[in-house]
């Protein structure tokens, strides 16, 4: 079977999908995936085909310098540039389909893979790596903030942010239109699904967010998709005589959030008390 994985965004969103991928190689499933240019090696490593999704989100995922906060004009400039990335990873999706696929897989970030999905007649399976569905269990994800709202108004907010403009909608009107699709919104196309009961795998632990009661049946959390080791890869001495030198060390990673406040970091290191390994900061 030949699967298709959508994976615009940065390494975070890559990784994940080529570990996946090369485990299903092993089961005798064909796999590509549709990613940025710099991560075609992160994909070929992984025994998969690379098709590429033009643009790049490295330079997009933080509106402010680190320990600052994004005024008005800054997180307008942020959207337009976010809506152009969308705009070429849509057309980039459109590309890598036609090139043949009997199921796509697309993150959450990847909307406009339902729509060409349907316009070619793919099923397609959500492959996300943060728990997106509104739900009473969580606040919504892109609040940032470890606030409980109650039930209520967990999958209240979660339901209003759903339903509220993103870049990568422009895209999506914009390809239903191309492909003569009826016009339909992101968020309709959203609410259809879950009508449907359409499946979603999230490659993440339960134990880290345990399957919510109100989930539907088609979603399942299926533990990390761990990256696929690099057989060549050794650690430097450096590393090697540190993890050595003490009891084992904590590590503080934020994935693509490079531009994280060093001088904060650091002070959390140091009040820990802890020895620490930490990624992200310069």
């Amino acid at each position: 079977m030949r699967v298709l994985m959508i994976a615009p965004g940065t390494r975070g969103d890559v990784a994940p999908m080529a570990g996946l991928a090369a485990k299903l190689g092993t089961h005798g499933f064909e796999v590509s995936i549709a990613a940025n240019m710099e991560y075609a090696p992160l994909v070929t490593r992984a025994g998969a085909t690379f098709h590429e999704l033009p643009g790049s989100m490295d330079e997009l995922v933080n509106p402010a310098a680190p320990g600052q906060k994004a005024g008005a004009k800054k997180l307008r400039w942020y959207m337009r540039e976010l809506q152009a990335y969308f705009e070429s990873a849509a057309t980039g999706t459109l590309r890598a389909a036609e090139q043949g696929a009997e199921v796509i897989m697309a993150n959450s970030v990847a909307p406009f893979a339902y729509d060409v999905a349907e316009a070619l007649q793919i099923p397609v399976i959500g492959a996300h790596l943060q728990p997106t569905e509104p739900s009473g269990a969580y606040a919504p994800m892109v609040l940032g903030t470890a606030r409980n709202f109650g039930a209520v108004g967990n999958k209240l907010l979660g339901s209003l942010i759903g339903a509220s403009k993103a870049p990568y909608d422009p895209p999506v009107s914009r390809l239903r239109s191309e492909l003569g699709l009826p016009p339909r919104s992101r968020p309709a196309s959203e609410r259809h699904r879950r009508s449907k009961d359409a499946p979603i795998l999230h490659g993440f632990s339960p134990l880290l967010v345990p399957r919510p009661k109100d989930w539907r049946p088609a979603m399942s959390t299926c533990g990390y998709w761990w990256p696929q080791r690099d057989s060549d890869w050794t650690a430097p001495t450096e590393l090697l005589d540190f993890l050595a030198d003490g009891p084992p060390p904590v590590y503080l990673g934020f994935g693509s959030t490079a531009a994280m406040d060093a001088d904060f970091m650091h002070e959390v290191a140091t009040r820990s008390d802890r020895r620490v390994i930490l990624q992200g900061a310069p």
